[in-house]
C-alpha cells in the first residue's frame, strides 16, 4: 500500500470523522464521552496543521515546486495537485476547526450528540481539506459535497430548533441549485477540451475560448459565489448564521466561506476569465459590500448584524478578484485569513455574552460589556479589526486591496471599498455603544476559561498580524503570483 506523504495531514482528520461515532457503543458517562470527543478532535486538528509546517511540510515544500501526482497510473481523474494556494487556504481550514473544536468543550448546548458533532467538523475540515489537494474537477465536486453536506447537519444540530431546521433545508434546497449549476458546467468544460483534470484544462484554455466555455466559467463562478456568501447569492447566509449554534455560525463565516473564495482562485489559476467575468466580479464586490452594509444597519439582533457584516467582507475578497493584479490577489488571500481570524472572534464573544444574557438582541447586551471585562474586549478588537483601524490586521488588507484597485485603474472600485468602510464604522461603533453603555439585566459574570481562551487567542492573532503581516504578506504574493502566471 502506497501512502503519499502530502495526504499525511488530512489522515488524523479522516481518521477522527470516522472513528468519533463508533465512541456511541461505549457504555461511559455522557459527560467523558463528550470530553474524549473534544478532545480527539482538537488533537487531530493541531496534528494536521503541526504537519503543514514541518521542516518538509506543504507549506516549505509548495514554495519551490508544485505538487502533481496520479492515484491511478495514466488517469487524467484521481489526480493530486497541492500549491502554495492550497496550503494557503488549508492553514485557514485547520486554524478555524482547532478554534471552534476547543470553544465547543463548554460552548456545546446540551442534547447535542458531542460523538456526532465533532465527527462533522472533521469531516467538514476533511472535505475542505480534499478540495485544496485534488487536481482535477470530478474529486472537486465529491469534496464539495462531502463539506455540504457536513454543514446541513451541523446547521440542524439543535434536532429540537425549528428555525435551525429551518435554516438548514433553506441551505441545502440552495446548495443543491448550486451543485447543479457545478456540473452544468463541467460538462461544457468537458464537452469543449475534453479534460477535467486542472493541468489539461489549463492547456486547453490558454488559448482563445469560445463564449460557451465563458458561459461554463460563469456557472463555476456563480457556485462558488453562492458558498461565500456573495450578493445576490448570499439570501441563505443571515438565515443560517443566526439559527445555528454561536461555533458553527463561526465555522460557516470563517470557514466554509472560504472553499467558495478558494474555488473562484482556483479557476483564476487554470484558465484566462473573460474581461466581461472580471468587470462582473467587481460589480458583485460593490454590490455585496453596499448591500452587506446596509442591510447589517436595519438589524436589531446582534448577531444577524454581524452576519450581514461577514457578507460585506466577502465583497471585499471578491475585489481583490476584480484586480487581476499580484497585489490585488494577495490582499484578496490575506483579507481571506484575516476575516477567518476576525468574524469567529466577533461570533464566539457574543456567543460568551448570550451565555450571560440569554439572547443576542440589542435589549439582551445593553450594558453586559461591564460584567464581562475580557469577553468585551476581545469584542472591541474584532471590531476595530473589521473597521479597519491601523495597527489591526484588518486594517492592513483593506488598505491592499483599494491600493490595488488603484493600481488596476479600477478607480470606481477602491473608492466604493473606501466608502463602505466608512459606513460600517457607524453600525460597529453603535455595537460597541449597545454592549458599553446602560444597564443589563444579567448576572455579573465572566464564562469559564475555557470559552475565554480561544477568543483570547483570536485576538491577540489580530495585533500580531496587524503588527507582523510581512511573512503572510509574502506567502500570498507568492500564491497570487502562481495563480497568475501558472507557476509557482
Amino acid at each position: 500500500m502506497v501512502i503519499y506523504p502530502e495526504l499525511v495531514p488530512l489522515l488524523p482528520l479522516l481518521l477522527s470523522g470516522i472513528a468519533l461515532p463508533l465512541t456511541a457503543i461505549l457504555r461511559i458517562d455522557e459527560k467523558l464521552k463528550r470530553n474524549i470527543a473534544c478532545i480527539v478532535a482538537c488533537i487531530a486538528h493541531a496534528i494536521a496543521m503541526i504537519l503543514l509546517f514541518l521542516p518538509t511540510g506543504l507549506v516549505w515544500v509548495t514554495q519551490k515546486e508544485v505538487i502533481v501526482r496520479s492515484f491511478i497510473k495514466g488517469s487524467i481523474l484521481s489526480t493530486l495537485y497541492v500549491d502554495s494556494i492550497s496550503t494557503f487556504f488549508m492553514l485557514i481550514f485547520f486554524l478555524v476547526g482547532l478554534i471552534v473544536s476547543i470553544y465547543s468543550w463548554r460552548g456545546l448546548e446540551p442534547g447535542i450528540r458531542a460523538e456526532l458533532y465533532y465527527a462533522l467538523i472533521c469531516l467538514l475540515t476533511t472535505g475542505m481539506t480534499v478540495l485544496c489537494m485534488v487536481g482535477d474537477f470530478i474529486s472537486f465536486f465529491a469534496a464539495w459535497e462531502l463539506l455540504s453536506i457536513s454543514i446541513y447537519a451541523l446547521v440542524c444540530s439543535k434536532r429540537d430548533d425549528v428555525l435551525a431546521m429551518e435554516a438548514a433545508f433553506k441551505y441545502m434546497m440552495l446548495s443543491c441549485i448550486a451543485a447543479i449549476l457545478m456540473i452544468y458546467g463541467l460538462s461544457i468544460l468537458y464537452g469543449y477540451t475534453g479534460h477535467f483534470d486542472f493541468i489539461g484544462l489549463q492547456r486547453a484554455l490558454s488559448a482563445s475560448i469560445p463564449y460557451t466555455v465563458h458561459l461554463a466559467l460563469a456557472l463555476l463562478i456563480i457556485t462558488f459565489c453562492f458558498k461565500a456568501a456573495i450578493v445576490p447569492f448570499h439570501t441563505w447566509a443571515p438565515d443560517v448564521y443566526q439559527a445555528s449554534i454561536d461555533p458553527i455560525t463561526a465555522l460557516l463565516s470563517g470557514a466554509t466561506t472560504k472553499a467558495g473564495v478558494y474555488g473562484i482562485m482556483r479557476l483564476l489559476s487554470i484558465s484566462r476569465l473573460s474581461p466581461e467575468l472580471i468587470l462582473s466580479l467587481g460589480v458583485l464586490s460593490v454590490a455585496t459590500m453596499t448591500i452587506g452594509n446596509l442591510s447589517a444597519i436595519l438589524q436589531r439582533d446582534i448577531k444577524r448584524l454581524l452576519a450581514y457584516s461577514s457578507i460585506s467582507h466577502m465583497g471585499f475578497v471578491i475585489m481583490g478578484f476584480a484586480t487581476l493584479n499580484p497585489l490585488g490577489l494577495a490582499a484578496a488571500l490575506f483579507h481571506s485569513l484575516n476575516h477567518a481570524i476576525m468574524k469567529p472572534l466577533a461570533f464566539l464573544s457574543l456567543g460568551n455574552m448570550r451565555l450571560i444574557a440569554g439572547d443576542t438582541t440589542e435589549e439582551k447586551l445593553r450594558g453586559i460589556g461591564r460584567r464581562m471585562p475580557v469577553t468585551t474586549m476581545c469584542l472591541m478588537v474584532s471590531l476595530l479589526s473589521l473597521m479597519g483601524i491601523p495597527g489591526l490586521n484588518g486594517f492592513v488588507s483593506k488598505f491592499m486591496l483599494i491600493l490595488a484597485a488603484f493600481h488596476a485603474g479600477l478607480v470606481w472600485l477602491a473608492i466604493a471599498g473606501i466608502v463602505n468602510s466608512a459606513i460600517a464604522v457607524a453600525y460597529y461603533i453603535r455595537v460597541m455603544q449597545i454592549v458599553l453603555r446602560g444597564t443589563s439585566g444579567a448576572a455579573k459574570a465572566e464564562v469559564p476559561m475555557s470559552l475565554l481562551l480561544p477568543v483570547i487567542a483570536l485576538a491577540v492573532m489580530c495585533l500580531v498580524l496587524g503588527i507582523i503581516p510581512a511573512p503572510v504578506i509574502s506567502w500570498a504574493l507568492s500564491a497570487s503570483e502562481l495563480a497568475l502566471m501558472g507557476k509557482p
